[in-house]
C-alpha cells in the first residue's frame, strides 16, 4: 500500500509519481472496481523538515478541518474508509531532519487508513515501515542516445522539459562538431 519511489535529483520521481497518477486517473476502473473513488490526490512537501508540518500540509491539502489532523492518528481516522491515492512528493527534507516522525506518520497511516494507497518520492527512504521502493536511475549512455536521435529526427526541442532540452542542445553540438569535422562520429560507439 506504499510505493516509494527513491533516487538523485533531476531524475524524475515527480514526473513519475505524477504520471502514475494520471494514469489511475485516466483509467478509473479496474475488474473489481473503481480504483480510487475518493480522488487521487498530490501533495507537494518540499522544503518541509518535520513529520508534524508535513502532516498539517496533508490534512489541508485534502481540505480537512484542522481537527481532523491535529495528531497522526486523527489524520488516519479522518483518511479511514475512504478509498484514495496520496502522492507525498519530495518528502526528502523531513525524511533527513525528523526521519523517526516520518516513520511514525506513515506507520499511523499505513495502520488505520486501509483502503488508502500512498505513493511517496524521496531521495532517501524513510525505512521501518512496509513499503515497495523503486529507485530511478539516470538512463545509460546508450539510452540517451536513442533518445536524443529520435528527438533530433523529430526536431521537438519546443516540447522537451527544462533538464532534456538541455541535454538535447548538447547533443545538437555534438553533431555540428562532427559535420565540421572537429570529433568523430558520436553515434558510432552505439
Amino acid at each position: 500500500r506504499l510505493v516509494t519511489v527513491t533516487g538523485f535529483g533531476g531524475m524524475g520521481k515527480t514526473e513519475l509519481a505524477k504520471e502514475a497518477g494520471r494514469w489511475f486517473r485516466e483509467r478509473p476502473w479496474l475488474p473489481e472496481g473503481p480504483c480510487f473513488p475518493d480522488g487521487i490526490h498530490i501533495v507537494e512537501l518540499r522544503a518541509i523538515p518535520s513529520a508534524d508540518q508535513a502532516r498539517v500540509l496533508i490534512g489541508s491539502a485534502l481540505w480537512f478541518p484542522p481537527e481532523s489532523y491535529k495528531t497522526s492518528q486523527d489524520l488516519a481516522g479522518a483518511l479511514a474508509g475512504s478509498r484514495r491515492l496520496l502522492i507525498l512528493d519530495d518528502l526528502d527534507e523531513a525524511v533527513d531532519g525528523d526521519r523517526k516522525g516520518v516513520r511514525a506518520l506513515l506507520q499511523t497511516l499505513l495502520e488505520h487508513a486501509d483502503h488508502c494507497r500512498f505513493l511517496v518520492t524521496t531521495r532517501l527512504p524513510p525505512g521501518g515501515v512496509p513499503e515497495r521502493r523503486h529507485t530511478v536511475h539516470g538512463m545509460s549512455l546508450w539510452e540517451a542516445a536513442i533518445l536524443f536521435r529520435e528527438w533530433a529526427i523529430l526536431g521537438a526541442e519546443a516540447y522537451l522539459p527544462e533538464p532534456l532540452a538541455r541535454l538535447y542542445s548538447l547533443q545538437v553540438s555534438l553533431m555540428k562538431a562532427y559535420q565540421d569535422g572537429k570529433i568523430p562520429d558520436p553515434w558510432r560507439a552505439f
